[in-house]
This record gives C-alpha cells, structure tokens and sequence, in this order.
C-alpha cells in the first residue's frame, strides 16, 4: 500500500458500491481492511482511454472463492473453490501527476449470484 499512497493526493475521494474513502489515510484503510474472501486474483485490462484530466479503465477480475464469505451479518456463504469472474470500469481523476478521484463501477450482485452456485 505505500505505493498507492505515493500515486495519490491527501484528498482523495474514492467510491465503490462497497467502499467510501474521502482521504489518503481511509483509502489505504479501506483497502486493508477487506476481507480475504478471494485469492489467486487476476486482473486484465480490457481498455484504458485519457479524456483531459480523467483515466477511463475497464476491467475484468477472476478469483478463486477459497474463503468463507459473511453477507449482512446473517448469511455466511461457503467457500466453492470456484473462479469468480467480475467486470467493471474505473475512473481516475488527476490533479497534476497524481489521482484525486477514483470512482469504481461494477455489478457486485453477479459475483454474489457466482458464490451462490454450485460448482
């Protein structure tokens, strides 16, 4: 994580359907404190566009499902060992060479619904 705290303005806003950050510090946190549900994550990068001060890219993830997974308090979902796969697309925003603003947008129902399934 030091290096993201290196790439990033004190301020930054970051947001997720998970996930809310409004600085450095609570980005860093946020992203420590996640659960290890997921392991043997890969991430590719199906296209990446500059518009002005924004970077546009979007992304696929497959995961293997290798850890029990708490939803709401009240329904803990099994492992499977099954690869998840999930797509979205991330926005960053810069304030000279370093991000400001990261906005994430993905359907976090799909990897939910892939928990659910037998393997």
């Amino acid at each position: 994580m030091e290096e993201l705290g290196e790439v990033v303005t004190d301020d930054v806003a970051a947001w997720s359907p998970n996930m809310v950050a409004r600085s450095r510090a609570e980005l860093i946190d946020a992203l420590l404190s996640h659960d290890e549900v997921l392991t043997d994550v890969d991430v590719v990068i199906d296209g990446l566009d500059v518009v002005g001060d924004k970077g546009i890219a979007e992304w696929r993830a497959t995961a293997t499902f290798s850890f029990p997974f708490l939803l709401d308090e009240d329904l803990l979902i099994e492992p499977t060992g099954a690869r998840l796969t999930l797509a979205g697309v991330t926005i960053a925003e810069f304030r000279g060479t370093k991000i400001s603003g990261l906005r994430s947008y993905f359907d976090d129902s799909a990897l939910l619904e892939q928990m659910l399934v037998e393997p």
